[in-house]
């Protein structure tokens, strides 16, 4: 009888981690190609997800992609500037923003290039 329980705790694990309402940048990556060709990138995320929560969150983590994918093409390798690009948003979200982000906000947020260079400047500026 003890044993049964054992096999419970790795089944209720498995139940809370894909109830998670987290949408994440790795979760979206290998969509943001498809996504960066459609005629309505964001509307991917209706089909990803069917939560509207998880698809207003999608909406604003693809939003925020897709921006640091099209800024970090002007960098030297943009594989690595993307991956910085997620770090930065995080950070972004949890010390910059006083609220949730908004789908403005990841549209306007600093993606940053250089960061092999060590001569980090705005994308934007980076010609």
């Amino acid at each position: 009888m003890r044993f049964q329980w054992l096999l419970i705790i790795p089944f209720f694990c498995l139940l809370t981690a894909c109830s998670s309402s987290q949408v994440h940048w790795r979760d979206l990556s290998p969509n943001a190609e498809q996504a960066n060709t459609a005629e309505e990138p964001l509307s991917l995320c209706r089909e990803l997800y069917k939560d509207e929560a998880q698809i207003y969150q999608c909406e604003i983590e693809m939003s925020a992609l897709l921006r640091a994918r099209q800024q970090c093409e002007k960098d030297t390798d943009p594989r690595y500037c993307v991956r910085m690009a997620e770090y930065t948003w995080r950070h972004y979200k949890d010390h910059v923003l006083e609220d949730s982000p908004d789908i403005k906000q990841a549209g306007a947020y600093p993606v940053m290039c250089g960061y092999k260079e060590n001569r980090i400047t705005p994308c934007a500026l980076t010609k």
